[in-house]
C-alpha cells in the first residue's frame, strides 16, 4: 500500500520529498556528496549524470506496474503539437480515446457501478453522473461539478467519466461534468465562459456553499481560474474546489518536479523547461493570454486568491506539476485560505485516474472526506 504525505494549513514540506530532492541534489550523506558523478555549481544547479534511482519503497506493486506500462505505451504525438483543428487531430483524439481514455473508463465502470445522463445546462452539454446505488439522503441538495482533463485539447466524452465515477461513487454524489469548448479551435477564457455559465444556472438549484468544483491536470488549472473569475466577478465561490495533477501559475512548468518528473522517468528533461514563457506558448489554449493575467494564473495576485474556497491540492512525487502544487499550496496557506495538499510518493501525473492502484483509492476517499466537510 503506498504512503501519502498530507501538507495542512501550516504548508510544511514532508520529510520523505525532502530526503529524495536533497538526494537528487547529491546531498544525502557526507560520502555520496563526494561523488564526481553528482555535483552542486555556484548558482544551484545539479550535474547528475551514471546515477540510478530505484522505484520508490512507498509506491505499490500496482504503480510499480502502472509505471512501467506507461513506459511501453504507443506513443500518441504531443496534444500540445497542434495549432488548428482539422483531419489529423480529429485522429489524435479518436486514437487518445481508443488507447486512453475508453480502457480506464471500462475499469472505472466495474469497479464503480454508474448511471450517466446527459444534461444541458446554461445551453453547454455536461453529463450527469451518479452511483447506481443512488445518491445519499443527505447529499441530494448537494452537488460536485468536474471539468476533465487533456491538455485543454482532448477528453471528452470518456475522459469526463473517468474523473466523475469515482468521486460520485466515493462521496454517494451526483457530479456533474462539463463538455467545455477544446483547443486548439477555442482559446481562453472560452472554456472558463461556460463553467461558468453552467455553475450561475445551477445556483438556480443549489447554494454555493452546497457546490464543489473539481478537475485533473487542465481541468484542475481550469478549476483554479473558474474560482478567480467568481471572485472577480464579485459572485459567490463555491463551498469548496479541488485542484489535481495541477498547480495555479505562475511561473508555469518549473521548479524541481519538473525535471525530477523527466528523471524518475527515464527522459532527458527538456531544455524548455529553463523558460517558463516559452512553455505557455506551447499551449495553444493560453495563446495571446497575459502571462501575468491572474484570470488565467490565479497566483499572480494575492488579493484574488486569498478569497479562495477551501481548496485541496493532490499530487506525486513523480509529476512534472509537483513543485507548481507545492508553491500554490503554501501560497494560498499563507494567505489564510484552508488549503491542504496530499502528495503520493512514487506517483505519476494523473494517477488517480487508475481505479486499480491503491493509491488512487486512496486519493479517492480524502477527496470524498475533503468535499464532505466542506460543503454545507
Amino acid at each position: 500500500m503506498g504512503i501519502f504525505a498530507k501538507l495542512s494549513h501550516s504548508g510544511a514540506v514532508p520529510a520523505v520529498l525532502a530526503a529524495i530532492l536533497l538526494s537528487a541534489a547529491g546531498c544525502s550523506s557526507p560520502d555520496e556528496s563526494k561523488s564526481p558523478e553528482a555535483s552542486l555549481e555556484d548558482d544551484g544547479t545539479v550535474r547528475w549524470s551514471g546515477q540510478s534511482v530505484p522505484y520508490s519503497a512507498y509506491g505499490s506493486e500496482a504503480s510499480h506496474a502502472s509505471l512501467i506500462a506507461l513506459r511501453d505505451a504507443p506513443r500518441l504525438p504531443s496534444a500540445l503539437s497542434f495549432s488548428e483543428g482539422g483531419a489529423e487531430l480529429d485522429e489524435y483524439r479518436r486514437r487518445k480515446d481508443e488507447t486512453f481514455y475508453r480502457p480506464l473508463l471500462a475499469k472505472q465502470l466495474a469497479a464503480f457501478p454508474s448511471k450517466v445522463t446527459e444534461r444541458y445546462v446554461a445551453g453547454v452539454r455536461t453529463l450527469m453522473v451518479e452511483p447506481a446505488s443512488g445518491v445519499s439522503d443527505d447529499l441530494r441538495r448537494k452537488l460536485l461539478i468536474n471539468l476533465h482533463g487533456g491538455s485543454y485539447v482532448d477528453g471528452r466524452g470518456p475522459g469526463q467519466q473517468i474523473e466523475s465515477i469515482p468521486i460520485a461513487a466515493a462521496l454517494g454524489i451526483r457530479v456533474i461534468s462539463v463538455d467545455y469548448l477544446l483547443a486548439p479551435e477555442h482559446r481562453f477564457p472560452a472554456a472558463v465562459n461556460q463553467v461558468v455559465a453552467v455553475y450561475g444556472e445551477l445556483l438556480g438549484e443549489y447554494s454555493p456553499e452546497s457546490i464543489g468544483l473539481y478537475g485533473c491536470s487542465a481541468g484542475g488549472a481550469m478549476t483554479g481560474q473558474v474560482a478567480a473569475r467568481l471572485i472577480h466577478e464579485g459572485l459567490p465561490p463555491p463551498g469548496a474546489i479541488g485542484i489535481f495533477c495541477e498547480g495555479m501559475g505562475p511561473p508555469f512548468g518549473v521548479g524541481d518536479g519538473a525535471y525530477m518528473s523527466h528523471l524518475l522517468s527515464g527522459r532527458t528533461p527538456p531544455d524548455i523547461l529553463a523558460s517558463p514563457r516559452k512553455q505557455l506558448e506551447r499551449v495553444s489554449y493560453f495563446q495571446d493570454t497575459d502571462y501575468d493575467d491572474p484570470l488565467a494564473f490565479p497566483l499572480a495576485s494575492r488579493r484574488i486568491y486569498e478569497q479562495f474556497p477551501p481548496t485541496l491540492f493532490v499530487t506525486g512525487t513523480r509529476a512534472h506539476e509537483m513543485s507548481n502544487v507545492a508553491h500554490a499550496h503554501v501560497r494560498l496557506s499563507s494567505a489564510g485560505v484552508q488549503s491542504q495538499m496530499y502528495l503520493w510518493d512514487g506517483q505519476h501525473h494523473t494517477f488517480l485516474y487508475d481505479p486499480d492502484l491503491p493509491e488512487s483509492r486512496e486519493a479517492y476517499a480524502l477527496i470524498a472526506r475533503f468535499f464532505e466537510e466542506w460543503l454545507r
